[in-house]
């Protein structure tokens, strides 16, 4: 948290790891005000006999709003709130190249697009990729469909989205977000 002792500018760190404040040079350099949470890159530690001294990099936000504190989250666990324009433009080019014709013609899929098929995500879930079918039989019994995305067919091994999911590993739900593990056109 970014505040002003005097005439100089200092950044108390979060957590309990360091627990010395930092200063800073020119905080209006980043738009920063006192009472922000700031990301800051340290340039000296602080010894016995020094105060550690670092740089803004970035303004979160003021100091416990949720916004800023999703973002101290964020960048504390190195989670990517963007994805590569390489990866956007290979998740867009799957989806556009996607002929559901072609893929019945491979076999093992069936197509069930005439079914009535019901989302059961809420509507304030932050991923669609769960739903159900019910189906009346003949003899009278019901079917009941499960169904959950597979969109592994959009992931071409190697390419620039297959690293960065590898590299994301999961989708990171946070409080009000989520940050997805492939871009939404195709986790959505």
């Amino acid at each position: 948290i970014l505040k002003k002792r005097g005439k100089q500018w200092i950044v108390e760190p979060d957590g309990k790891t360091r627990a010395e404040p930092i200063n800073v040079d020119d905080p209006g350099a980043k738009n920063a005000r006192e009472g922000d949470k700031v990301l800051i890159e340290i340039l000296n530690y602080p010894s016995m006999s020094e105060q550690g001294h670092a740089v803004i990099l970035e303004r979160l936000g003021k100091s416990g709003t949720s916004a800023a504190e999703l973002k101290a989250v964020m960048r504390k666990h190195n989670i990517p709130e963007h994805f590569p324009r390489k990866v956007m433009n290979d998740a867009r080019r799957g989806v556009q190249q996607f002929d559901p014709q072609a893929e019945l013609a491979l076999g093992g899929r069936e197509d069930i697009r005439n079914k009535t098929i019901i989302t059961i995500d809420p509507f304030d879930a932050r991923d669609f990729d769960d739903a159900i079918s019910l189906t009346k039989h003949s003899d009278s019994n019901w079917e009941l469909g499960v169904h959950i995305a597979d969109v592994s067919h959009f992931v071409t091994p190697e390419s620039d989205l297959d690293v960065e999911a590898h590299g994301r590993a999961t989708s990171v739900y946070l409080p009000n977000n989520v940050v997805p593990m492939l871009p939404e056109q195709i986790s959505n």
